[in-house]
């Protein structure tokens, strides 16, 4: 009868991915184009997300937005026509690892701002989850509610038109673009920030005066992929007919 007494003991490391904020450039401009400059420096599965917001009597397409002369972003969402506020959200997977513009071109002049934000860990083929949510009103508290998990990162847009030069009070999360556009009697503030997901999270701006305002959500979410174990150490290895159990180094499992 072969008797096997066989001992081991594992240290296994489970790496988990996460969405990271890297660092982020605004500005504003009555123009009919912005110009953002952006260092992007190398990281894994890095991620340009463009937020812009501007005043109009109608939707405007932007006729491009582009990066170091010549990448061009995708758009995530646009937010609805309220009032003349008017933003939306773009990306741009991959970009080349420089220091360079994001220029946001528009058929005609408007009263814009907005801001371009670097982030890694992001899935490149499909960055946002299908959860992006928009919204307009008009009232003093821009807020929108959004779907997202602890390993995602939501960003959000916003535009307030007013007769007046309205101020961002107060916001639920990390303030990455506060920007004033005025002229020709009306001026709009663009509002943008991120924040860590967490179930159900509210963005929200708390603004100086009610006013008419246009706001979109998104969450950034991690590639596909399963976790990945790695057994470190092996004690006390046996032998089975002469055979060393002994080489168990590396467990990868989706």
């Amino acid at each position: 009868m072969l008797k096997i007494f066989i001992s081991f003991l594992f240290l296994i490391q489970v790496s988990f991915a996460q969405v990271a904020f890297v660092r982020s450039t605004q500005g504003s401009a009555v123009a009919a184009a912005l110009t953002l400059s952006i260092e992007v420096s190398a990281g894994t599965d890095r991620m340009l997300v463009v937020g812009f917001g501007y005043k109009s009597n109608g939707v405007l397409v932007p006729d491009s937005i582009s990066f170091n002369g010549g990448e061009l972003f995708s758009v995530e969402d646009g937010g609805s026509d309220n009032a003349d506020a008017q933003c939306l959200l773009y990306y741009l997977a991959n970009p080349t690892v420089t220091t360079a513009n994001v220029v946001i071109y528009m058929p005609s002049s408007v009263r814009c701002g907005g801001y371009v934000s670097l982030f890694t860990g992001i899935n490149q083929s499909d960055p946002f989850t299908a959860n992006t949510v928009k919204a307009g009103s008009s009232s003093n508290n821009p807020t929108v509610n959004i779907s997202s998990s602890s390993a995602e990162i939501c960003v959000s847009i916003m535009a307030e038109v007013s007769a007046g030069p309205e101020t961002i009070d107060a916001n639920s999360g990390t303030l990455i673009c506060d920007q004033l556009a005025i002229g020709g009697g009306t001026d709009v503030r663009v509002g943008g920030q991120y924040e860590v997901g967490t179930g159900s999270r509210t963005m929200s701006f708390t603004m100086s005066d009610v006013e008419d305002w246009n706001i979109i959500a998104a969450a950034l979410q991690i590639p596909s992929s399963g976790w990945t174990g790695k057994i470190t150490g092996v004690t006390n290895p046996k032998e089975i007919k002469g055979t060393s159990v002994s080489n168990i180094s590396k467990v990868n499992g989706q």
